[in-house]
């Protein structure tokens, strides 16, 4: 009976190994979600966008997961150059992150832009990102002045009720 015992524990510490190595793993993280770009104080302000995602994601077992590669936003123009997007954004066990593009000019010297805190949810099927209003490399969100884009959705209706946990979570955050 010890030997059954014994042989019962050894199979579940090397399944439980195994599951660990499988889930902290990367994995391909290859997506495109369409949303809507928003924001909130002006009603106006309703545009269609597509975020591609072209990279790895590595869950940790405390929740946390981080992102290494590109991130597309079809039609938006920031300054950051071609080439030069790779982005690791640490996202925290509430599945936000921010977004701050790292890269060096021509002549070496080492710049920064701040697009951004992204949201994914845990199955990584909704997003929501709170685009900065930039001032330089620095940017600052607020409700009365940044721009939200939230996917999957197709209506303003849809995004903001996407967006609507992300955005309260963050506003706290900045209360505290």
């Amino acid at each position: 009976m010890k030997k059954y015992i014994t042989l019962f524990s050894i199979v579940i510490i090397i399944i439980t190994i195994l599951y660990l190595v499988w889930y902290a793993f990367p994995k391909n993280f290859n997506s495109t979600f369409n949303g809507i770009l928003f924001n909130l104080d002006d009603p106006d302000v309703e545009e269609n966008v597509s975020i591609y995602f072209d990279g790895t994601i590595r869950k940790r077992l405390n929740g946390e997961m981080t992102y290494d590669g590109i991130v597309r936003i079809k039609g938006d123009k920031f300054p950051v150059p071609k080439g030069k997007r790779d982005l690791i954004i640490n996202f925290d066990k509430n599945g936000m992150g921010l977004m701050t593009y790292m890269y060096y000019t021509e002549n070496g010297e080492p710049k920064h832009y701040v697009y951004g805190t992204i949201t994914l949810n845990e199955d990584l099927t909704k997003l929501t990102i709170l685009r900065y209003r930039n001032n330089g490399s620095h940017g600052s969100w607020t409700k009365n002045d940044g721009d939200i884009i939230s996917a999957p959705a197709t209506t303003r209706k849809e995004a903001l009720k996407i967006a609507d946990p992300f955005v309260d979570y963050h506003l706290q955050q900045r209360e505290k």
